[in-house]
């Protein structure tokens, strides 16, 4: 019965995706788009099978039977239960008190309650089956990726088989982003707002604006340090969009970012981005688990930022490094990590100034390396670290891919495209 529920909804979401043409705009046949959808759903599946089997202690496990729970209320009491799930959001006049901690506690558990009230809506679907719940994910998770990649098509169409590659088929991302996480949904509004913004300042039309505030808004509910990190280079992609010398833009808005970074609190002590990051960090040392990297402790100055940089570097760029003695999951994860840093390296010794023009790939590639840094600073554990930086390595990748040039490779991988077609 399982199986037949699993394969129903699998069946039901292909025709969902060929109902509404997603294969429109995007250089590639509906065969090949299925076949991406199956392999994210195939990984989310393995997700969620290593989750339950070898992991004791897991959220996906955890959102799963709470929910559960919750659904037997709906047989006792149906008004009660409908009203608890779309209609309860938590106490809204916490919401606007900045200056208060239960202020970021209450975004903070909006972002846990959106996630469960789908894993709720999963659940009536699938009548509680976990394998099931990885289908109904990942159509919304498939749908934000594809529009990612149909902003990167959008600019450089002749390289649809590379983006291909680095958006869809990256084993890191693959695992990652297709399980029960809140990764998935922040890879998904990663795409949803690159591509409003694109094609907003190409067409003007109100649908793209108001498409780009919905998904800004779930980012900012789902992970809100990404989205304050990510808006001040969405507005510079819009205000450096019909100018030239863009890469100067962007330099200079980065030695400013910097002296702000460093310096805002001496004149706003209010305002103190360093302590941010380092209550982040505590936050996180307060969970050290096996993979313990042994991050040294931030303190709230320039000097530690600078002597712990190396740190931070090593850690998101070199973690977890390969060893015999490692668990079989730390090598797998090492040579995901060796061949991400091969791409970059083959990407960057392709690199042309002349894709700076494309305001998209800088804002993306400055954002991507940002958030690797935070990420390097703040995180101990290396299993949480690979997960964190996932969807980053998706847009650093697709960002040096399209500031890149490497014909041959671009004609192999679409020849490859084109025997699916």
């Amino acid at each position: 019965m399982q199986l037949f529920i699993f394969i129903f909804y699998l069946l039901l979401s292909i025709l969902f995706f060929r109902y509404y043409k997603f294969d429109q705009n995007t250089g590639l046949s509906f065969a090949v788009i299925v076949g991406l959808f199956l392999l994210r759903v195939l990984a989310g599946t393995l997700n969620l099978y290593i989750h339950f089997y070898s992991v004791v202690s897991n959220d996906v496990g955890f959102y799963h039977w709470q929910s559960v729970n919750e659904l037997k209320a709906m047989h006792e009491n149906p008004q009660q239960f409908f009203y608890e799930w779309l209609l309860n959001w938590g106490d809204f006049r916490l919401a606007f008190d900045f200056s208060s901690p239960l202020c970021n506690m209450f975004w903070k558990d909006l972002g846990i309650l959106a996630h469960t009230k789908y894993m709720t809506f999963a659940n009536i679907l699938s009548l509680g089956n976990q394998y099931v719940n990885v289908v109904i994910f990942n159509i919304p998770y498939f749908i934000g990726q594809l529009y990612l990649y149909k902003s990167f098509y959008q600019k450089q169409p002749e390289k649809k088989g590379l983006f291909v590659f680095v958006i869809f088929l990256i084993p890191s991302v693959l695992f990652w982003c297709s399980g029960i996480h809140k990764d998935g949904w922040v890879l998904a509004s990663f795409g949803i707002i690159i591509y409003s913004v694109n094609n907003y300042l190409v067409h003007r039309n109100a649908k793209y604006f108001f498409t780009l505030i919905a998904a800004l808004f779930y980012l900012f509910i789902v992970r809100y340090f990404y989205l304050l990190a990510l808006l001040p280079l969405l507005f510079l992609w819009m205000y450096t969009e019909k100018r030239k010398q863009k890469l100067v833009y962007y330099l200079s808005a980065f030695l400013v970012t910097l002296l702000l970074f460093f310096n805002i609190q001496k004149v706003l002590p209010s305002v103190n981005p360093m302590k941010m990051i380092q209550s982040r960090q505590t936050e996180f040392l307060g969970h050290i688990g096996y993979s313990d990297m042994k991050t040294p402790p931030l303190e709230n100055h320039f000097w530690s930022y600078l002597e712990n940089l190396p740190v931070a570097v090593n850690h998101v760029l070199l973690q977890p490094t390969y060893s015999g003695k490692s668990p079989m999951k730390y090598k797998i994860s090492a040579l995901d990590n060796y061949w991400v840093l091969l791409i970059i390296l083959i990407l960057l010794l392709y690199f042309k100034r002349k894709n700076c023009n494309e305001a998209m790939f800088l804002s993306l590639i400055f954002y991507a390396v940002s958030i690797y840094l935070f990420i390097g600073y703040t995180i101990p554990n290396c299993g949480a670290l690979v997960r964190y930086k996932s969807e980053f390595t998706v847009l650093l990748l697709a960002s040096l891919v399209g500031l890149s040039e490497i014909p041959a490779l671009n004609h192999f991988l679409n020849r490859m495209l084109s025997r699916f077609e």
